[in-house]
């Protein structure tokens, strides 16, 4: 077969007609050797025998960077060796052909295997971050609620004010048979959030009283009233048999953990750095993620 056009002009026919002769021989020979015919390798100057391309690939190459020169016996694409001085059985040379198919096709299979590995690697390293990355969240919380509630006036455990009746006490408090007396202030009522007390009414607290409906407080629990409510279905800390919901609780004497209530005057709490470095701690993390990913 005649292959001085692969030096010819590569906008000429002849060089035209050559391309297409290469790949129809290449289709054969693949086909012959048990190829399915979709992928062999290219050519080109750029190529250089060592990707495999599909036929359309290998034309566009072929016409727009051109044939490789020095490729004159297509041994690649099936083309035997002209070797006179030396006696050469086909058998010989179908199994050489035989192996290098075999071989390419070994490639294949570790390039898959090591790619595989590589994406269960960084699926277990991404795993492991995301693990990590929540065991570090939750002991911040912690840290942080830790703080929080260490800067509230805690004195004892909680003794919730049992069996205290609240009935008829529905209309906005005025005696001061209960010990309503001294300082009063506006307040905001809160109850256990998942990181922070969340705030679910407005009211007033007694600073100064120390019973409750003829039942004594204990130095931890402070008397108040609801007089705006904010969350209704929110479970008040101290529930009674008549005050279980903060709904319930409004216009209504009412027993509340002195470090869950803060004064309308009182500056807010400072929680030092933790917020900074909560956050600081969560992006750079997602950022690791997202550069492994």
């Amino acid at each position: 077969m005649d292959r001085d056009w692969i030096n010819s002009v590569r906008i000429s026919d002849e060089y035209k007609r050559g391309v297409e002769e290469f790949i129809q021989f290449a289709l054969c020979n693949a086909n012959n050797n048990g190829h399915d015919g979709v992928k062999f390798r290219c050519p080109c100057v750029n190529c250089l025998n060592k990707r495999k391309l599909d036929v359309n690939k290998i034309r566009k190459h072929l016409l727009c960077d051109g044939f490789l020169q020095s490729y004159t016996t297509w041994t690649w694409h099936g083309e035997l060796l002209n070797l006179p001085n030396v006696s050469v059985s086909k058998k010989y040379v179908r199994s050489t052909m035989d192996d290098a198919v075999h071989n390419d096709r070994l490639e294949d299979m570790i390039r898959d295997v090591r790619a595989e590995s590589f994406a269960k690697m960084m699926n277990e390293i991404r795993q492991e971050l995301m693990e990590e990355m929540k065991k570090k969240t939750k002991r911040m919380r912690l840290e942080l609620r830790q703080e929080f509630l260490s800067q509230q006036h805690c004195v004892e455990p909680l003794v919730s004010p049992a069996s205290i009746s609240t009935k008829e006490s529905c209309a906005p408090p005025t005696t001061s048979r209960e010990g309503v007396i001294g300082q009063i202030s506006q307040c905001e009522l809160m109850i256990e959030g998942e990181i922070f007390p969340e705030v679910v009414a407005l009211g007033k607290v007694y600073h100064e009283a120390t019973t409750l409906h003829n039942v004594p407080l204990s130095p931890d629990v402070v008397k108040i009233t609801v007089e705006k409510v904010r969350v209704a279905d929110a479970r008040v800390p101290l529930p009674t048999n008549e005050v279980t919901t903060v709904a319930d609780a409004f216009q209504t004497f009412t027993a509340w953990p002195r470090y869950l209530v803060r004064t309308v005057l009182e500056p807010p709490v400072i929680i030092s750095f933790y917020y900074i470095n909560l956050y600081l701690y969560i992006t750079s993390n997602l950022i690791q993620i997202f550069f492994i990913l």
